[in-house]
C-alpha cells in the first residue's frame, strides 16, 4: 500500500538526504505515539537512500527488555559487513581489531587491554566511528535506528558518540522514537545533547486527520468508504495508521464490511463491538486467532525478533504445512511480516504494540516455557550467543537446569563488561548472584559478586558497588583466596577515596598489603602498591607513599616484570613531582621512558611521553615539550584511544601558546573541546578540556571558560574528589572570576585551593598570585613567589620568570618602586631568552605601567603589539588604558577573532551578511532555524561581535563574500 498522508514528512527526510549527500550531517528524529507510522516514512527514506546511491544501515532496538548489547548497531553495520566479500570485509576493518569485540569471528584478532574501561570503551567507539568513515569515503551514509525508545543505554551512548564524531561527513542518521521518549533516560540525555550541538532535527508525526484517514481506508479496501464507517475509524483510531488498518482488517475478517455498490459500508444491521482502547485495538485480533496461530505469536512475542522458519516450526512443534498457513493467515491479519534476511526466510510481529500486547497476556508459566524453550534452541544452535542465550535463562525460571543457567549468566556478564555494556551485565550478573543464593555454585559467588561490583561502578552506582565489593572481599577471604581479597581492598580503597572516606581508604590499603604480603609476589600486590602510591600521596602522606615506590620497585625486580618496573618509575616521578623535587622527577621520567621503550607496550610508553611533558612544562622549553607531546600523539592515535589523542593535542596547545603560536595553539583546543564531550569520563579527557580552558582565560574567551567549566563540571561530577581534576579547574574559575572583576571569588578560590597545591599545580600558583595582585593582596602574592619556581627544573624557567614577574608588581604595591623595575626587566629578559613571548609581552606590560614616562609607554606599545598579534584581547585592553593613563594615544584597535570558524560557520556568516534571516538560511542550508541561530551564537562569540551589523563589516572586510558560491 502506498503511503499516505505523509509526504510533508517525508519531504523533511529527503531534504536531510540531499543535504547528507553534500558534507552536511544532520540526524532526523521521527517521532510519534506508537502505531503512528514511524517506520513506514523510515522505510520510504530507505527506499530514497538507495534511490541516491546511499549505503543503507539499518537496526532495530527490540523490545521487551530482549535487546543484546549494541543490538541496533550490531545488526546495521553488522549486515553491512556481512554482506561484503572477504577481502573486502578485510579491507574495510584492516587495522581495527576493537571491532571484534562487538562482531567476534567476523572481525580477525583482539586488541591489547588497556585496564582501563574507561579508555578502552572510547577506543572501541572510535573504531566504529572509523569503519564508519571508511564506507562513507565509497557512499554516503543512512544509518537507520529504528524504535530508538527501546535502545539499550550502551547502544545510545555509541549513538551519541558517532553523530559528533562524524558531523562533518555525508551520514544521516535517522532514529525512530516515541512521543514519550523523554521518560527514557538514555535517549533523552541523546536529544538534549543534540540539540544544543545543532546536530538534530525532528520531524514530528501527527494523529492524521479525518480527510486523511478516508484516503487510507481506500487505499487498504480497495475502494472509498461510506461516512458511517469513517465515522467509527475516526472516532475509534484517534488518526493513527497502525490502529485504523487494525480495525479495518478486523471488521473486514469478521465479515462486519460490505460493498454498497462501490461504496464499502458497515454490514446492514450489524452492531461492531469495535474497542475504544489502543491495546484493545491490539488484543482483538489477538483473541480472534486459531490456538495454533496464537501460539506462532506468543513465540514470536517471547523472541523480539524475527525468527527463521526451521526455528519457529520447532518451537511451534507445527511441520512446515500447518506453520506455512499459520504464517499465512498471520500475515494476512496484518499481525506478522514474512522477511527474507540472508537468504533465510524470517518471520516477525508486524509492530512492537502487537509483541507488547501478546507478551503480557501470556500468563507467567506459559512464558517461562517458552524462554526455556529458546534457550534450549539457542544451546543447541548457538550455544557462543551468551547474551541472547542469558536473555532467555533470565526469563526461564525453574525450567532450566540451575547450574548451566549460572555459567550462562555469569560469562554473559563478564562479556557485557568487556564490551562496556554495564547495565546489561548488572542484569545478568544479579540475576547469576540469585541463583547462587538459591542453591546455584557457592564456589562461583566471589567472582560473580566483584563483577558486579564493576559493573555497578562503571554505571555511577559506586555506593551499590561498595557494598557488592564489600560482599565479595568477605567471600573470597572465607574461600582462602588472597588474591582476590587484596584486589577487593584495592577496589574498595579506591572507591573509598571517590567517596571522601580517608579512614575507610587507610583500612583498606593496610588490610590489602597484610593479605598479600603473606603470599608470593604477585600482579595483584604490584596492582596494589601503584595504588597506594597515588592515594597516599594525594592525602600529602609522602612519607608513606615513597615507601609504597620502594615497596613496588623491589616487587617488580622480584617479578622480573618490564611492566611493573614502568609503573614504579612513573610512580616514583609523579610522587617527586608532587613533593616538589623536579629534578629529581625528570630524571625518573627520563629512566621512566627508557624502560618502557623496551617493555612493548604502547600505553606506558604513551604515559612516560606525557610525564615527561608534565615535569617539563613549568620549564616553558616548548621545544622539548612538542618532542613528546607528539610522539605521545602518535602513540594514542596508534591506540586508538581518543582521550589519550585529546590530552596530547593539548600539550602541543600548550607549546604552541608558549612559543607564540596562538591560532594553531587555540585551533587545537578548539579540537580537544569539541571532541572531549564524546569521550566519556576518563581522566585524560578531563584534563584535556581543562588545560584548554586555561589557555582560553588567557586569551578572555569569557564565554568558551564558562561554557567548558559547565560542560566538565555536570559531565564529571564524579571526580571531585580527584584534586588532579580539581586543581586543573580552579585555574579556569580564578580567570573567569577576575574576568568578570569579581575578585572576591577570585581570591576566596585561591584561598580555598592553594593548600592543597603541590609541584603538579603551577598553573594555580600563578592564577591565586595573579587573583591576589589583583586584589591588591600583595603580601599574600609575595608569599607565593617562592614556591612558584620550585615547581620547574631549571633555574632560568618560565615559573622562575612568572615569580620575578609577580615580586615586581607586589613590589611597586608596596611602594618599592626601584625593586619592582629590577625584577619585572629581568623577568622580561628571561622571557626573551626563553622566547616566551605572550610573557615577556606581559612583563613588558608591568614594567611599563611602573616606569611611566616615554620609556614606559614605549614598553607598553611593544607589549601592546605582541597581544594583539597574539589575540590576547584583556591584556591588549589593559595595555590600551595604561597607555591612556600614561597620557599617550593608542593605536587604532585591531579586530580579534577568538577562534576559527568552520566551513559552515563560515558560510552562515555570509548568509547573514548577505541580509538573510535565520528562516531563510535555514532554508538556503536545508538545516533548522535551530542550528541558524546555535551557529550565529557561536560566530558572534569567535569574531567579537555584537550585532548583525558588526558581523556584516567584519565579513566585508574580511573579503569572504568574494569567496561565497552563489
Amino acid at each position: 500500500m502506498d503511503l499516505v498522508g505523509r509526504r510533508t514528512e517525508l519531504s523533511s527526510v529527503a531534504a536531510a538526504l540531499d543535504a547528507a549527500a553534500t558534507g552536511t550531517a544532520r540526524v532526523v528524529g521521527l517521532v510519534g505515539e506508537a502505531g503512528i507510522g514511524k517506520t513506514r516514512v523510515a522505510r520510504e527514506a530507505v527506499a530514497l537512500a538507495e534511490q541516491r546511491g546511499f549505503a543503507v544501515l539499518t537496526g532495530r532496538a527490540p523490545p521487551l527488555e530482549m535487546t543484546v548489547a549494541y543490538a541496533p548497531m550490531l545488526e546495521a553495520l553488522g549486515g553491512y559487513l556481512r554482506a561484503l566479500d572477504v577481502v573486502a570485509r578485510a579491507a574495510m576493518t584492516n587495522g581495527l581489531p576493537e571491532l571484534g569485540i562487538l562482531f567476534g569471528s567476523l572481525i580477525a584478532g583482539r586488541p591489547e587491554p588497556l585496564a582501563d574501561p574507561a579508555l578502552e570503551q572510547s577506543r572501541l567507539f572510535e573504531a566504529v566511528a572509523r569503519v564508519m568513515e571508511r564506507i562513507e569515503q565509497h557512499a554516503p551514509i543512512l544509518l537507520l535506528i529504528d524504535d530508538a525508545h527501546e535502545a539499550d543505554a550502551a547502544s545510545i551512548a555509541l549513538l551519541h558518540y558517532l553523530c559528533r564524531r562524524l558531523d562533518r561527513r555525508r551520514v544521516i542518521t535517522l532514529l525512530t522514537y516515541r512521543a514519550d521518549a523523554d521518560s527514557l533516560r538514555p535517549l533523552r540525555d541523546l536529544r538534549s545533547s543534540l540539540r544544543r550541538q545543532g546536530l538534530l532535527d525532528e520531524v514530528v508525526l501527527a494523529p492524521l486527520s479525518r480527510t486523511t484517514l478516508a484516503e487510507l481506508a481506500t487505499a487498504q479496501l480497495g475502494g472509498p468508504v461510506n461516512e458511517a464507517l469513517l465515522d467509527l475509524v475516526d472516532s475509534r483510531a484517534g488518526g493513527v495508521p497502525l490502529f485504523a488498518e487494525t480495525m479495518l482488517t478486523g471488521l473486514l475478517q469478521a465479515g462486519e464490511l460490505s460493498l454498497a455498490g462501490d461504496c464499502w459500508t458497515l454490514t446492514s444491521g450489524a452492531a461492531p463491538d469495535v474497542p475504544a482502547l489502543a491495546r484493545d485495538v491490539i488484543l482483538r485480533p489477538l483473541e480472534r486467532l486459531a490456538a495454533a496461530d496464537r501460539k506462532v505469536a506468543d513465540i514470536l512475542a517471547i523472541a523480539g525478533e524475527p525468527v527463521a522458519h526451521d526455528r519457529l516450526a520447532a518451537l511451534a512443534a507445527a511441520d512446515d504445512e500447518a506453520l506455512g498457513a499459520a504464517t499465512a493467515r498471520l500475515v494476512a491479519r496484518g499481525l506478522v511480516d514474512e522477511v527474507v534476511a540472508g537468504g533465510v526466510v524470517c518471520y516477525g510481529l508486524h509492530h512492537p504494540l502487537i509483541a507488547e500486547v501478546a507478551y503480557s497476556e501470556m500468563g507467567e508459566a506459559q512464558r517461562r516455557r517458552l524462554h526455556a524453550a529458546f534457550a534450549a534452541m539457542l544451546e543447541r544452535d548457538e550455544p557462543v550467543d551468551l547474551q541472547r542465550l542469558a536473555r532467555h535463562y533470565r526469563h526461564a525460571g525453574p525450567h532450566v537446569e540451575t547450574d548451566r543457567a549460572l555459567d550462562v549468566l555469569a560469562a554473559a556478564g563478564a562479556q557485557a563488561l568487556a564490551v562496556h555494556a554495564n547495565r546489561d551485565a548488572v542484569a545478568h550478573l544479579s540475576a547469576a548472584l540469585e541463583l547462587q543464593r538459591t542453591g546455584g555454585q557457592v564456589g562461583r559467588t566471589a567472582g560473580v559478586l566483584e563483577q558486579l561490583g564493576d559493573a555497578l561502578e562503571r554505571i555511577g552506582e559506586l555506593g551499590a558497588a561498595v557494598g557488592i565489593w564489600e560482599d565479595a572481599l568477605t567471600a573470597s577471604s572465607g574461600a582462602g583466596d588472597p588474591l582476590r581479597a587484596g584486589r577487593m581492598h584495592r577496589k574498595l580503597a579506591a572507591a573509598e577515596w571517590e567517596r571522601g572516606r580517608l579512614p575507610q581508604v587507610r583500612t583498606h590499603l593496610g588490610r590489602g598489603l597484610e593479605s598479600l604480603s603473606a603470599h608470593a609476589p604477585s600482579r595483584e600486590l604490584a596492582e596494589l602498591r601503584v595504588t597506594e602510591v597515588w592515594l597516599r600521596a594525594w592525602m600529602r602522606e609522602f612519607d608513606a607513599a615513597a615507601h609504597a615506590v620502594a615497596e613496588l620497585a623491589d616487587l617488580a625486580a622480584g617479578l622480573d616484570d618490564p611492566g611493573v618496573t614502568v609503573e614504579a618509575l612513573l610512580a616514583q616521578s609523579r610522587l617527586r613531582s608532587m613533593d616538589v623535587q623536579p629534578v629529581a622527577a625528570l630524571r625518573t621520567a627520563r629512566r621512566a621512558l627508557d624502560a618502557a621503550e623496551t617493555a612493548d607496550d604502547p600505553l606506558l610508553l604513551w604515559r612516560a611521553h606525557d610525564l615527561n611533558v608534565t615535569c617539563l612544562v613549568w620549564d616553558g622549553d616548548h621545544t622539548a615539550i612538542r618532542r613528546h607531546a607528539t610522539a605521545a600523539l602518535a602513540l594514542a592515535r596508534d591506540l586508538a584511544v581518543p582521550a589519550l589523542e585529546l590530552r596530547s593535542s593539548a600539550m602541543l596547545a600548550v607549546a604552541d601558546f608558549f612559543s607564540g603560536d596562538w591560532e594553531s595553539a587555540f585551533t587545537l583546543t578548539a579540537t580537544v573541546l569539541e571532541q572531549a564531550p564524546l569521550v566519556g569520563q576518563p581522566r585524560p579527557a578531563v584534563h584535556s578540556a581543562a588545560i584548554a580552558a586555561v589557555l582560553h582565560g588567557y586569551r578572555g574567551d569569557v564565554a568558551t571558560v564558562e561554557r567548558v567549566l559547565a560542560e566538565v563540571q555536570a559531565a564529571h561530577g564524579r571526580l571531585d574528589h580527584d584534586p588532579g581534576v580539581r586543581m586543573m579547574l580552579v585555574p579556569a574559575e580564578i580567570q573567569l572570576a577576575l574576568s568578570r572583576g569579581d575578585l572576591d571569588a577570585a581570591t576566596a578560590l585561591a584561598d580555598e585551593a592553594l593548600p592543597g597545591a603541590s609541584g603538579f599545580h603551577g598553573w594555580l600558583l600563578m592564577a591565586a598570585a595573579e587573583a591576589y595582585l589583583r586584589a591588591d593582596r600583595w603580601d599574600d602574592a609575595l608569599a607565593l613567589v617562592p614556591r612558584i619556581p620550585d615547581t620547574a627544573v631549571s633555574e632560568r624557567s618560565l615559573t622562575a620568570g612568572e615569580a620575578l614577574r609577580i615580586e615586581g608588581v607586589a613590589r611597586a604595591g608596596l611602594g618599592a618602586p626601584e625593586r619592582a623595575l629590577v625584577c619585572l626587566h629581568q623577568a622580561g629578559e628571561l622571557f626573551s631568552s626563553l622566547d616566551l613571548p605572550f610573557f615577556a609581552a606581559r612583563a613588558h606590560l608591568d614594567w611599563g605601567r611602573v616606569r611611566r614616562g616615554p620609556e614606559g609607554a614605549a614598553a607598553v606599545r611593544a607589549s601592546l603589539e605582541v597581544f594583539e598579534r597574539l589575540g590576547a584581547s584583556v591584556f591588549a585592553d589593559q595595555a590600551r588604558q595604561v597607555l591612556r593613563n600614561l597620557g599617550a594615544v593608542p593605536p587604532p584597535r585591531r579586530r580579534v577573532v577568538s577562534g576559527p570558524l568552520s566551513p559552515r560557520e563560515r558560510e552562515v556568516a555570509c548568509l547573514a551578511a548577505e541580509g538573510l534571516t535565520a528562516a531563510q538560511i535555514a532554508e538556503r542550508l536545508v538545516v533548522s532555524p535551530h542550528t541558524v541561530r546555535t551557529h550565529l551564537k557561536r560566530i558572534h562569540e569567535r569574531l567579537s561581535v555584537s550585532s548583525r551589523a558588526e558581523l556584516t563589516r567584519f565579513v566585508v572586510d574580511a573579503g569572504w563574500l568574494a569567496d561565497t558560491p552563489p
